[in-house]
């Protein structure tokens, strides 16, 4: 019954909302109206409420009629027990009898308990059909009353909505017109405040290329004239010399006539006068070559033994004649024999052919019984076994002769003079050493790929694209030799695709481990002598291959090296079935960097090593220059007293923490709600930078040459010098790290609206020098944003 009731009040209150939507309408528009129906609504309700109490009381005499079948029940299960207790006690006769009339009972009650189901189901039925008839019946009152209750507010919201029409229609033409003249005064404004920004932009790139090129051409013009006055300095140095050799020879030319002069005296002294003593000589010179002109026509000794030799020979070979014909004679005896000889051999050849096919039958069941052998003890690894798997990857990469070794140093130690070298100094003379080897870098390009470097524990691998022929692959290789850092370069090749092709694998054939040059080359960096000496390991041409395939364990353990410098991850090398692998550390002395370029016969860099790198884009070259051909860079590094790079010092120019205060963190923030922005953007495009890029950022701007120096000097302040090498820095760090990002973004509808561009407005208000290389990525891309620039670099830098 309460449930029939609730699903009545369900259904009322389900079917009256229908109305209500209309009601409100008028009710918000008329206040009669709403008066007039407020009092209908409580009269309905105050009815409703009379009803609800009425079948409240109808449901109350239910349960209470419920209430007391449900005590007679209890009663008679009550009895029921206590004649089934009884009946145990009872004799077998007594309790079958017993058992008969409680039976009687059972039965009695169950009549009784399905009379009283009968009477209740019809008492909840008639209640039902009672209730089902009041609803139906007040349901028709009152949707006669709402009908016409409707129908007069029909009547009442036509002739308001007819008023209010006209009302709206006189405000809509009024509100349109100021609309428009609003709306063209916003576009006014707007082209206005674009013009403005787009002159502001401009005027603060010009001026600032204008600075840096003051600034640049400052340093250039001190750099011409310091490089001329040491030119002529070295040319009347080099004229001095030339002439003091001049005087040399001059000096022992002087000195061999006096001595000419001396002998000429000295004879003249001994034989007196010297035309006679020429005439003599000249007298005896021709008797001299008469008696050898006579005595050249004239047999000697060797022509008389030469004939006593013939006629010896001749002799011998006469005999030789004589006994020669006897043994002609002997021969033609001989033939006869020799041909039954022959045939006896011919016997004897087949015979050993014969045996030679068994010999080779042997010989290969040996073989094969020997490989088999072989194979079996090839199981049976020892630790023996694994050492001598190990010695391939134990002989050194470099050559004893070219190698850098530097020393263990202590804090202490690193803090005396001849050790606290000056970073910018060591870098500026660097670039002056593959200047004079005739090779040029931007000094901005050294500068990033010396930061990269330095950071490699937040970035692990340093990528360098470009135009092929900038120098990629020759940065690395001059930076190692000239700065004293060991180096390899080694050639991804199209087919790697494990790691294995990078390092080196077991081969079981031959039952040892090929090591490859990589492998060889990091166990020598990170074991004694040279595990104290800074180390570079370069992939030439690393997207020939999937990056992800051959280096994809060295991206995960390298990222771990910015833990504790006591932990140090390794990669595991298996050196075969049945022998522990080999744990190569990945210690901190060792840096990786790879060159790239975008061809057809290239895979892209994906989102993973984009993230743990960062790519270092070459300028194209404005102005080509020449070289002189290749020269010996052994020959020329001979005399340039070039120091082994220790690890002490190069963790000396490393800043391990963000150590910005005060203005020079808000500076630092300003730039970290930037790229906020940035992030905001690309996700109009479904992209987004991580933690890991923001944190790459600050290292990078705390770890820049300029940014270090500066610091130091300020004091605490933020000083304009500072300030301009932060933007530097983080002007660096967009191309390096969100331009890559934003690689296949369309560059027409939503992706450019809603994201290039306002990313583009962002750099230009932030006076960033990218605007000209982000239009080109925006152009050169088929519909793709595609960075391929660096036109942001000065020719000065």
């Amino acid at each position: 019954m309460c449930k029939s009731y609730e699903a009545n009040s369900v259904n009322n209150e389900s079917e009256e909302p229908t109305v209500m939507p209309v009601t409100n309408d008028i009710l918000n528009n008329s206040p009669e109206v709403e008066q007039m129906e407020a009092k209908k609504l409580e009269e309905l309700e105050s009815a409703l409420r009379k009803w609800e109490k009425q079948l409240l009381a109808r449901e109350a005499k239910v349960n209470s009629a419920e209430i007391k079948n449900q005590e007679l029940t209890k009663k008679l299960q009550n009895e029921a027990f206590e004649n089934s207790k009884r009946s145990a006690e009872l004799s077998a006769q007594e309790k079958a009898a017993e058992i008969d009339k409680t039976r009687e009972k059972e039965k009695a009650l169950a009549d009784i308990q399905q009379e009283v189901l009968q009477k209740r189901g019809m008492l909840l039925k008639q209640l039902d059909e009672e209730i089902e008839n009041q609803r139906k019946k007040r349901t028709d009152d009152l949707e006669r009353t709402i009908e016409e209750r409707r129908k007069t507010l029909e009547d009442s919201i036509k002739t308001f909505e007819q008023s209010f029409q006209e009302r709206k229609n006189e405000t809509e033409k009024n509100f349109e017109k100021a609309r428009k003249n609003l709306n063209n005064e916003w576009k006014k404004l707007d082209d206005d405040k674009l013009n403005l920004e787009t002159e502001q932009g401009q005027l603060s790139r010009e001026m600032r290329k204008l600075e840096i090129r003051k600034k640049r051409f400052d340093d250039a013009l001190e750099k011409e004239v310091k490089m001329v006055s040491e030119a002529r300095i070295a040319d009347y140095q080099s004229k001095w010399k030339a002439a003091g050799k001049q005087i040399e020879e001059l000096t022992a030319a002087l000195k061999e006539r006096d001595d000419e002069l001396k002998s000429y005296e000295a004879n003249r002294l001994v034989y007196g006068n010297m035309e006679i003593v020429k005439k003599k000589n000249s007298d005896l010179t021709a008797a001299n070559e008469a008696l050898k002109k006579e005595l050249s026509t004239r047999p000697g000794p060797e022509v008389i033994d030469e004939c006593i030799n013939l006629k010896k020979r001749i002799e011998e070979l006469t005999a030789k004649l004589d006994s020669q014909s006897d043994m002609i004679q002997r021969a033609y005896s001989l033939e006869s024999e020799n041909e039954e000889q022959q045939r006896n051999l011919a016997l004897k050849a087949s015979e050993i052919e014969n045996l030679k096919g068994c010999l080779e039958d042997y010989k290969n069941l040996l073989n094969s019984t020997t490989e088999e052998l072989e194979r079996l003890r090839a199981s049976k690894v020892t630790p023996a076994d694994r050492e001598i798997r190990m010695d391939s990857i134990k002989q050194a990469y470099i050559p004893e002769g070219k190698v850098f070794i530097a020393a263990d140093l202590t804090k202490e130690e690193v803090a005396q003079p001849q050790w606290n070298w000056d970073e910018i100094q060591w870098l500026d003379n660097l670039n002056k050493l593959c200047s004079d080897y005739g090779v040029i870098f931007p000094k901005r390009i050294l500068y990033a790929y010396h930061t990269a470097l330095k950071i490699a524990n937040w970035s692990s691998i340093t990528v360098l694209s470009g135009v092929s022929g900038t120098g990629k692959s020759e940065l690395p290789h001059l930076y190692s030799r000239f700065g004293g850092l060991n180096f390899i370069n080694v050639p991804v090749q199209p087919n790697w695709d494990s790691q294995e092709s990078m390092l080196g694998f077991f081969n079981s054939i031959d039952n040892k481990f090929d090591a490859q040059p990589m492998l060889r080359f990091l166990y020598q960096c990170t074991n004694d002598p040279l595990k104290n000496t800074m180390s570079i390991a370069l992939l030439d041409e690393m997207n020939l291959a999937h990056v992800e395939q051959y280096f994809a364990d060295f991206l995960d353990k390298l990222e771990t090296r910015r833990s504790s410098s006591s932990d140090i991850p390794h990669v595991d090398v298996s050196l075969g079935a049945g022998v522990a692998p080999y744990e190569l550390p990945l210690s901190r002395n060792v840096l990786f960097c790879g060159t790239m370029n975008q061809d057809e016969t290239t895979k892209a860099l994906s989102d993973k090593v984009l993230d743990r790198g960062i790519v270092i884009f070459f300028p194209r070259p404005r102005h080509l220059f020449s070289r002189d051909g290749a020269r010996n860079l052994e020959y020329f590094c001979r005399d340039k007293n070039i120091q082994a790079m220790p690890q002490a010092v190069w963790n000396n120019w490393r800043e391990k923490q963000v150590c910005f205060i005060g203005d020079q963190r808000k500076e630092l923030n300003r730039y970290k709600g930037m790229l906020e922005e940035v992030n905001n953007y690309l996700a109009e495009v479904g992209r987004a930078i991580g933690h890991r890029v923001w944190q790459s950022f600050e290292h990078y701007v705390a770890n820049y040459p300029t940014v270090r120096k500066a610091h130091k000097e300020a004091n605490g302040d933020l000083t304009q010098e500072l300030k301009d090498a932060m933007h530097m820095a983080v002007e660096d760090q967009l191309v390096q790290k969100v331009m890559p990002k934003l690689r296949g973004i369309d560059t027409t509808g939503n992706g450019r609206d809603n994201c290039l561009d306002p990313i583009l407005k962002l750099l230009d208000t932030n006076n960033f020098a990218l605007h000209d290389d982000f239009e080109r990525a925006m152009k050169l891309g088929y519909g793709q944003f595609i960075w391929c620039s660096a036109d942001y670099i000065p020719d000065e830098e």
